[in-house]
């Protein structure tokens, strides 16, 4: 992935597409790719806003219904 840029975008893509912002972090720290402050912060609020909407909904239901 670090010397391939193709993979990486392709990459990048799915984890902006998952919301998945402590698996970029850790993604550019382990391939040594730029850390995008503002893209990690977007990702984190849109997890907690889908977070809270699970903590908000009755407990008596299950999520998967």
């Amino acid at each position: 992935f670090k010397d391939n840029p193709q993979l990486k975008e392709e990459l990048l893509q799915g984890i902006k597409l998952g919301h998945m912002a402590p698996y970029y972090k850790e993604v550019c720290e382990d391939l040594g790719w730029p850390f995008d402050q503002k893209l990690f912060d977007e990702m984190a609020k849109e997890n907690q806003s889908r977070l809270a909407k699970f903590e908000d909904d009755d407990s008596e239901t299950p999520v998967w219904q």
